[in-house]
């Protein structure tokens, strides 16, 4: 199966490709709101084999990441000549789909295999396809089963190849879609049937994986959808057991990730609730942003830098530590493509870190950020310094966590929040 990304003006072309293209069986087709959206999903996603932009969006694109994709389709008004393009007028739409088409199908490839993340496998019991691994002879790349269709997964095996660092699986491009489809589909019946700390922490984990594999569509959002409204129940349904969350969140085998986005949503939907001015709008704006503000960070570990004194001091590669500078831009990049989204949410991910660009840190919150923001940011601070202390096995003060606090945050308008935090824990 090959990719196609389209990024044109939504002027009525953009629906005619879509529904002229989208319905292929050996095309996978995504439908990009802007330059920005295009380059973060070939950054997550991969490299397609298809790209057809417009020439208000051509102008725009970093060609540098472009050589590597073999076709690429520019609509223009003249129809003038572009190196390593294949030009038309908007109105030979038909002809450039018809070309596509016709391509696909004289297409007589062997059977391809596509990369899965490996750690999935911990999600499945019994695949809906082979699963290769792919190892390497006399130079060429070679595909041994490792597990068969409709055959119970040992899990032991799962995790003995994960311990020797193995990160991807191999199967058939055309199963690609139903296998990544069944684990969304198993998961979210679970957490309907029993939405356990657990159960909700895999989705969630699950959800951000299928999100950088295949993008915002039915598959990837029914468990991130899923998980925001476990969240919301849980935390209108739990009010007064806070203190009881908070320890069996800690205490959990959920991943940092979950335990971070749900204690920030815990805490932020807290202060909301004493605050006068809130509603049920900026309670799904703050959990969302937990959710998915961190999602373009690929190790768990990069959610607890949140300053740049910490970051360089870190241990993270170059490349790293300007992938976690970034994040927060590159986070706003990618719900673009979320429809759904809580309106404004992604400004707030964006935002998160206070810089109004998504770029970096800001050394210190003013009354300039937006109210939401200096809730979020003290929260997921105080909720990074619980986990820090848990995994140190330090015994957790919260006058030693609210002090930092009060210090980081060193401004009177700041101070008023924090107050508010402290009511939580302190009468």
């Amino acid at each position: 199966m090959k990719t196609l990304y389209i990024c044109v003006k939504h002027d009525g072309l953009d629906s005619l490709l879509e529904m002229a293209l989208s319905g292929h069986k050996e095309l996978q087709v995504f439908m990009e709101k802007d330059t920005a959206s295009l380059m973060n999903t070939i950054d997550f996603i991969g490299v397609p084999q298809l790209l057809i932009v417009d020439e208000d969006h051509y102008s725009t694109l970093d060609q540098s990441k472009l050589n590597a994709i073999p076709k690429k389709i520019l609509f223009n008004k003249t129809n003038s000549v572009v190196p390593d393009w294949d030009c038309f007028e908007k109105s030979s739409w038909q002809e450039v789909c018809k070309g596509i088409v016709d391509e696909l199908d004289a297409t007589d490839e062997p059977l391809e295999y596509s990369t899965v993340p490996f750690h999935l496998l911990k999600s499945i019991e019994t695949p809906v396809c082979d699963i290769y691994l792919e190892i390497t002879k006399d130079g060429k790349p070679h595909h041994i089963k490792l597990f068969h269709k409709n055959e119970k997964i040992d899990l032991v095996t799962v995790e003995k190849y994960l311990d020797k660092g193995v990160s991807h699986a191999n199967i058939l491009t055309d199963d690609k879609l139903q296998f990544l489809n069944t684990i969304s589909n198993n998961l979210y019946s679970q957490m309907i049937e029993s939405p356990t700390e657990q159960v909700v922490g895999k989705s969630l984990d699950v959800s951000i994986t299928l999100l950088k594999e295949i993008g915002f569509n039915s598959t990837s959002t029914q468990l991130l959808d899923g998980v925001i409204d476990n969240i919301n129940k849980s935390l209108t349904k739990k009010k007064g057991k806070d203190l009881s969350i908070i320890k069996d969140l800690l205490n959990s085998k959920s991943s940092r990730y979950y335990k971070l986005a749900n204690l920030t949503s815990l805490l932020s939907m807290r202060i909301l609730q004493m605050s006068s001015w809130s509603t049920h709008t900026h309670q799904e704006i703050l959990i969302y942003t937990a959710l998915l503000g961190n999602v373009t960070l690929p190790k768990e570990e990069m959610i607890f830098i949140t300053d740049e004194q910490n970051l360089l001091k870190s241990s993270f590669s170059d490349e790293e530590k300007k992938n976690i500078y970034h994040h927060a831009l590159d986070a706003f990049n990618l719900v673009q493509a979320d429809k759904d989204k809580p309106q404004d949410a992604d400004m707030f991910i964006l935002e998160h870190h206070g810089n109004k660009t998504g770029v970096g840190f800001s050394s210190q919150l003013s009354t300039q950020n937006h109210k939401l923001i200096i809730i979020f940011r003290i929260c997921e601070d105080f909720s990074i310094e619980l986990l820090k202390r848990k995994e140190m096995n330090e015994a957790i003060k919260l006058k030693e966590i609210f002090q930092f606090l009060y210090s980081k945050h060193d401004k009177k308008i700041l101070h008023q929040t924090i107050d508010l935090l402290k009511k939580c824990f302190i009468n």
